[in-house]
């Protein structure tokens, strides 16, 4: 992770980089050594927790679970570069001389403590439960038409939330559009394990809501992550109390670090044949097409890599608009596919080569590769 200091007239942030590194050279109790922080794999919410709540609504295959998993690379990155930054804020003593190693381990123990075991634990509980719930809200509007309302249920938690329990004590069922749910949902506060249940009963509770107002949800939680594939909102702290240059350092270290680990997980579809029904060919993924689809330039960089881990469907629901020569190799025929990044159009580039092989080959966002359609499909 890059942290950026105020000042540097000791030379803090080389004697910060050194002292990083032996931190990072120490074997733990097991002789292993931990995990670099560039990995980004030691402190965010794991993705199997998301994975884990997710599909304990649904086993569907659904890209908007790709956009979670992007959410806890965001998050997790913003409080790497807090942690970093809290501990290098310890480098020096009360006179303005930096420690000694050993010195400062001590003192930044129970800032490592919190961050990678107290509050880890709780991340990774609520983000399963928040993924759930995100499945739960997606699944319920798309069966609106059948089932229109939504019951606050109750908790499953030894240790009942007053405030909850008010709504779920009333049976409060309410349309699945109404303006309450914007405002009021079950884990909106630390350690709920309330949940919405779709249902055609009549709706109940409506003169409870009069003073609903006044209860706020806690920072962190007041989002609905169906809306913004973000399990933590950008109210919590490690956004609101970041450290200047954070938004800077996170951009960067989640482009090389999740692009990296994007590369490895689309290799599983190397042998998958991937289908597009108005196409009607068989269409191949190559490593040189992994490669290229991630360095491409895009105005969504981090959303358009993301796509790769769920390619089959997203070619599968892409909308093939037709074919034309390739801008790069006149032989070689190409055929673009619309898709949507962030309710913005891309097209999808896939090349029919000489041998009449169909290959994925990239992505673009620029309306000027239109120009190369010369057969539209009707």
């Amino acid at each position: 992770m890059y942290i950026i200091l105020s000042r540097d007239r000791l030379g803090l942030a080389r004697r910060w980089r050194t002292y990083r590194a032996k931190i990072y050279a120490i074997p733990g109790e097991d002789g292993a050594h931990p995990k670099h922080p560039h990995s980004l794999q030691t402190f965010r919410p794991a993705d199997d927790a998301v994975e884990k709540g997710y599909r304990q609504v649904t086993a569907k295959p659904d890209p908007f679970l790709d956009m979670l998993r992007h959410g806890n690379a965001v998050i997790s990155a913003f409080k790497t570069h807090r942690m970093q930054n809290d501990m290098a804020a310890r480098l020096l003593d009360k006179d303005g001389k930096l420690k000694p190693f050993r010195t400062w381990m001590r003192d930044v123990k129970d800032i490592a403590s919190h961050y990678t075991v107290r509050w880890l634990r709780t991340e990774y509980d609520t983000a399963i439960l928040r993924a759930h719930e995100a499945a739960a809200w997606r699944q319920a509007r798309q069966e609106a038409d059948v089932l229109p309302n939504l019951r606050w249920m109750p908790t499953t938690s030894a240790s009942q939330d007053v405030i909850h329990k008010a709504f779920w004590s009333m049976k409060l069922t309410l349309p699945v559009n109404h303006p309450f749910w914007r405002k009021h949902r079950p884990q909106d506060r630390w350690g709920c394990k309330c949940s919405i249940m779709q249902t055609d009963e009549p709706v109940t509770g409506l003169k409870g809501l009069e003073k609903a107002d006044r209860i706020k949800p806690v920072p962190g939680l007041d989002n609905n992550p169906a809306d913004d594939g973000m399990v933590f909102g950008k109210s919590h702290p490690y956004f609101t109390k970041a450290y200047p240059g954070a938004e800077e350092a996170v951009e960067k270290v989640i482009m090389q670090s999740r692009r990296a680990e994007i590369k490895i997980k689309a290799r599983k579809f190397l042998n998958t044949v991937l289908v597009n029904e108005s196409y009607g060919k068989p269409i191949t993924l190559s490593v040189g097409g992994i490669k290229e689809w991630v360095n491409q330039p895009h105005k969504h960089y981090i959303k358009k890599n993301e796509l790769l881990l769920s390619i089959d469907e997203v070619i599968r629901s892409a909308h093939y608009i037709g074919s034309g020569k390739d801008k790069h190799n006149k032989s070689i025929t190409m055929h673009l596919f619309e898709t949507q990044i962030n309710n913005e159009k891309s097209w999808i580039v896939v090349r029919e080569m000489n041998d009449g092989v169909s290959r994925l080959h990239s992505i673009s966002d620029s309306k000027e590769i239109l120009k190369f359609i010369e057969k539209r499909n009707e």
